[in-house]
């Protein structure tokens, strides 16, 4: 992706999430691997598909407060996420929190601003390093 000069640091797009209902999970995770052309690396809760410069991570309904604590999909199936690297991510979150934005951290480590404060999808900073 291209780098960028977004006050929040953010430099590339790292992946997206969308969230289904549990009991369609397999037959998303089916239809993105007839979408992508590639297998999924996939348990019971999630299907991650694995792009060159990013990842598309399917989630069942009731595993996704294990992924953006506290955060919900407003309706199903719903893309209720991005995730974008960033250089510096103190910075970023000095950024955010000075703005009126509050930070919770995902289960990756990474950090994130709830989707109520974000115009309806989560969007989750990841280091550069991580990405």
């Amino acid at each position: 992706m291209a780098t960028g000069s977004h006050p929040n640091g953010a430099i590339s797009v790292a992946g997206s999430i969308l969230c289904v209902a549990d009991d369609d999970l397999p037959a998303f995770t089916a239809r993105y691997e007839k979408y992508i052309n590639r297998a999924a690396r996939a348990d019971a809760h999630t299907a991650v598909f694995d792009l060159e410069d990013s990842q598309v991570t399917l989630v069942g309904s009731s595993a996704l407060n294990s992924i953006l604590p506290r955060d919900r999909a407003p309706k199903l199936p719903a893309f209720v996420a991005y995730a974008v690297t960033v250089r510096n991510i103190d910075l970023t979150r000095t950024l955010l929190l000075d703005n009126g934005f509050s930070v919770k951290v995902c289960s990756s480590a990474d950090m994130f601003v709830r989707a109520d404060q974000a115009l309806g999808a989560a969007v989750v900073f990841r280091p550069e390093q991580n990405s």
